[in-house]
């Protein structure tokens, strides 16, 4: 009986095959690709050693691999498999700052990633698209969001992690909604390929959408008047109201509606409970929204921040099946507002199961621990990037000398522009590195320094007119767009606020007729 299992098991594999193995990446390589391979590898560098020559070899009629000959004289054969390892680990590297990319594990095809065309294109993009893959509530969408910041990840850095196919975040985005995108090689790839970066301002309106920056607020959840609206068919609503104008259109706002087994510690059994999900994009919590306990066919109505995902929120409700035939509808009632209408049946005798959804799997939050990049010298000769990193340096050592605030602050801001440009010439990434480590401590050193001089001036009230206030409201925007410290954040939000009231005031003060003042609230009252 024994031998018997094991005959079968063995006869299975020969005719499945074993998945490790039936689908690890090739050794050999087809004698075109093989030949674009070697013309890739040439002047590229293993490890130390540059790779001075590599040239295909032939193991049967339609199998090649290389021969190399390296900088020490040594030869070496090259299969494709180890090749693909050693991409994978950054022992291999490319002439020009370049890698090779599999795009599927499994085939010997690839392309070749220019890091440094790509890293030029975030650092002067103001906009990325982000497209929602499939398993996202979000998919199929493409929502443009306004970018922050753009980092590289030092090959030497643990903190950010694998994607959950094995591959390495290379490249962080900062959006301005405090959200982060972190990017493999191949995402950056797939990225240049869709046209994810926009460099204009204007460029983030593809298809009629609007440029998000800050996420929005839920204020409010209201209960709408209960109406027939057909025969048979009565309509009732929730109302959800933001804190600031909301940009979205109604097609934004998904809905999923799926089974959850929850465990009763009760009754030591599984229970069955309904799920009904609006999805919120571009959205955090910020206030205490008061659960609504029921309503109708609806039980523990509430908005929380959407499980595995940053910066999403949703509205969360249990509903009885039995009950719900008709799919809710949402649309956008004012620029504050969201309004979601329910149907119920007067009849309600059906039950359409078949419009249940099995949950999708959530995605486990990505680590996005930030950490210092490491910085590595290098020779850079008489180079753009020299010249321009240089000049950002005497910028920086002029702005920390200078006394006056002020104008220690422009140098400073002068600095930041001139790292930001040493970092477009950058011809490798470990100079890539140096210049936005740079630039980086410059910002965060920007944001404080700004709330100080605002502060300062703000003492002189009366010396100043509303347009030196609206440029001191300018340097609180770049303060903003520099720093992703939440209390700082908060500083310079309060900040604003008191700048747009003087000026409101000193506007209303300058067109009130002579000799009258402008109305104050104790006037009014």
């Amino acid at each position: 009986m024994k031998l018997f299992c094991v005959y079968v098991t063995v006869l299975v594999c020969l005719v499945i095959g074993v998945p490790s193995a039936g689908f690890a990446m090739p050794k050999y390589a087809t004698k075109t690709e093989a030949l674009k391979l070697a013309n890739a590898l040439n002047g590229g560098t293993i490890g130390e050693k540059t790779i001075s020559v590599a040239f295909v070899r032939n193991h049967g009629v339609k199998e090649f691999f290389l021969n190399v000959i390296l900088s020490d004289g040594t030869s070496h054969v090259w299969y494709v498999d180890k090749i693909y390892q050693w991409v994978q680990t950054d022992e291999l590297q490319l002439k020009n700052n370049r890698v090779l990319l599999f795009l599927n594990p499994h085939e010997t095809k690839f392309v070749i990633f220019d890091k440094n065309k790509f890293h030029r294109l975030a650092l002067q993009s103001h906009t990325y698209v982000k497209r929602f893959a499939m398993g996202d509530p979000l998919a199929g969408q493409n929502l443009n969001f306004s970018i922050k910041n753009f980092n590289l990840i030092s090959v030497h850095e643990k903190g950010f992690g694998y994607n959950n196919q094995g591959e390495k975040y290379r490249y962080i985005i900062d959006l301005y909604n405090g959200d982060k995108e972190l990017l493999t090689y191949k995402d950056a790839y797939y990225a240049m390929l869709n046209h994810n970066f926009k460099m204009g301002r204007s460029q983030g309106q593809d298809e009629g959408q609007v440029l998000l920056k800050h996420a929005y607020h839920v204020r409010s959840l209201t209960i709408g008047t209960k109406e027939a609206v057909k025969p048979n068919i009565e309509q009732f609503g929730i109302e959800l109201r933001f804190d600031t104008p909301i940009q979205l259109k109604a097609k934004n706002f998904p809905i999923e509606i799926y089974e959850k087994r929850i465990f009763n510690k009760k009754t030591k059994e599984f229970e069955k409970q309904y799920i009904l999900d609006i999805i919120i994009p571009n959205s955090e919590e910020k206030y205490y929204i008061p659960e609504i306990a029921n309503l109708e066919y609806l039980h523990n109505i509430r908005v929380m921040p959407s499980p595995g995902y940053r910066k999403r929120m949703v509205l969360r409700a249990r509903f009885n099946p039995e009950v719900l035939d008709i799919l809710p509808s949402i649309e956008v009632n004012s620029d504050k507002s969201i309004y979601v209408s329910f149907f119920s049946m007067i009849d309600q005798s059906i039950l359409n199961r078949r419009m249940l959804l099995e949950a999708e799997k959530r995605r486990q939050l990505e680590k996005t621990t930030e950490r210092t990049i490491t910085v590595q010298r290098h020779d850079w000769g008489n180079t753009k990037f020299g010249e321009y990193f240089l000049a950002a340096v005497h910028a920086q050592e002029l702005a920390q000398s200078d006394a006056n605030l002020e104008s220690g602050l422009d140098n400073m801001m002068k600095a930041i522009d001139l790292f930001t440009q040493a970092a477009l010439y950058a011809k490798n990434d470990a100079n890539l590195q140096r210049a936005l480590n740079l630039r980086n401590q410059l910002q965060e050193q920007i944001a404080m320094l700004t709330l100080q001089l605002v502060a300062t001036m703000m003492h002189n009230v009366d010396a100043m007119d509303s347009s030196e206030y609206r440029q001191l409201i300018e340097r609180l925007d770049t303060a903003e767009k520099y720093t992703s410290d939440a209390e700082l954040l908060r500083q310079i939000a309060t900040m604003r606020k008191r700048l747009v009231a003087i000026i409101t005031k000193q506007e209303e003060e300058l067109e009130a007729p002579a000799g009258q003042k402008a109305p104050t609230d104790e006037t009014e009252q």
